[in-house]
């Protein structure tokens, strides 16, 4: 398998970039992080712009292609093989070949959005989140950035439709609580109170520690206390956000998929790879009797001396470069996340956690609203801070 994802005898493309040094992406990436995490921003910045340049030089490698070229191809990257096989089966453009690059040219793109937002450059990091978006159609962090930036600019016509995206590609209950809290901000930006209690009342329900969907339901408690108290009945709030058109997580289609690939690899003796696929439907609809079997598979897969990254036995078996078709109708049954809300999606809590006593979550240690490996920045909504809308306590 080359750099690339060419399978072996096949015709590699001609990759002018990085030939004479394959780790270059890499080092880019690790130095601006390490900047950009020491508030360096114009250091690491510096550093990201450099490597970005050359992979927008001419005649190199672009997500549709290589230019001039006639195939009709997509080059992405992504974190790992499940995602790939999510968007290659169920978003990729019907008759499309798919390529997988194994260079993060995705995470150039976010560390210059984060380093671009923090000097005040929104409508550059707007570009630079898109460009990682192009990279990586299943990046969260690359939606939540374009989602910041983009109000950061005033340019409000471009939330909405960057969360809705997101929010159709969540592999996990934690992105999916994100994105429904980002889209209850936007609900009430617009004066619809009820919709967004539903909204972030469903993305507590995903994930009882999403500080955004805390945060807005906190503050609906206190301006908007009827719309709250309706929202508290979860099958009401659901059937309100599945009326208004939004996906409804966990999706069964990524569910059902998970659970294939590792029955799959399993049964090809890849244990080590069907641990991975079963920790990604874990990451969906978890459940003990899936955490059970998935550290069971570990242990084997660590006598066998198999990875359980997913990777074990992948890059090699010409899966990524695939020309697949639209997803087969009825392949998968549709979203029907009510029953998982409703039994109870978090059975992995440990006893005492907020959703278990009663009490509110700790937002203080949440998760930022665009992040990365090494970011360690709070949470900033849409005119919030952590003590609510600013300007405002909370009551």
């Amino acid at each position: 398998m080359s750099r690339y994802g060419v399978p072996k005898g096949r015709p590699a493309p001609e990759i002018p970039l990085f030939e004479e040094d394959a780790d270059q992406v890499g080092r880019a990436c690790a130095a601006g992080m390490q900047l950009a995490d020491r508030q360096r921003w114009k250091d690491a910045l510096e550093v990201v712009r450099d490597a970005v340049s050359r992979v927008e030089s001419p005649g190199h490698l672009t997500p549709s292609g290589l230019p001039g070229s006639q195939e009709h191809a997509l080059y992405l990257h992504f974190s790992g093989p499940f995602p790939m096989e999510a968007y290659r089966r169920f978003l990729l453009p019907a008759g499309t070949c798919l390529h997988a690059v194994l260079d993060d040219f995705p995470l150039l793109y976010l560390i210059k959005g984060r380093c671009l937002r923090h000097l005040d450059r929104s409508e550059e990091a707007m570009a630079a989140y898109t460009a990682a978006l192009a990279w990586n159609p299943m990046s969260p962090e690359a939606a939540l950035g374009l989602t910041a930036a983009a109000r950061e600019a005033g340019a409000r016509e471009r939330v909405e439709p960057a969360l809705v995206a997101g929010l159709t590609c969540s592999l996990t209950l934690t992105d999916a609580a994100r994105f429904y809290g980002e889209l209850a901000l936007v609900a009430d930006s617009k004066g619809d109170a009820q919709m967004a209690a539903a909204l972030s009342a469903v993305g507590l329900a995903l994930d009882p520690l999403c500080p955004v969907a805390y945060d807005e339901s906190v503050y609906l408690e206190y301006r908007a206390p009827e719309a709250h108290r309706q929202a508290q009945d979860l099958s009401q709030a659901v059937a309100l956000v599945s009326k208004a058109g939004l996906l409804l997580a966990p999706n069964r289609r990524y569910l059902q998929l998970a659970y294939q690939l590792a029955d799959e690899a399993e049964k090809n003796g890849s244990v080590g790879r069907a641990a991975y696929f079963l920790q990604s439907a874990q990451q969906l609809a978890p459940s003990s009797a899936t955490a059970n079997r998935v550290d069971k598979l570990a242990t084997q897969a660590a006598q066998l001396g198999q990875r359980t990254d997913g990777f074990d036995g992948f890059l090699g078996s010409g899966t990524f470069i695939s020309p697949v078709g639209a997803p087969q109708a009825g392949s998968a049954p549709d979203a029907d996340p009510l029953a998982v809300l409703l039994a109870g999606a978090h059975d992995h809590r440990a006893p005492g956690s907020p959703m278990g006593t009663g009490q509110r979550p700790n937002a203080l240690g949440g998760m930022p609203g665009v992040s990365f490996p090494g970011q360690s920045e709070p949470y900033q909504g849409q005119g919030r801070t952590w003590l609510g809308r600013q300007g405002r306590q909370r009551p």
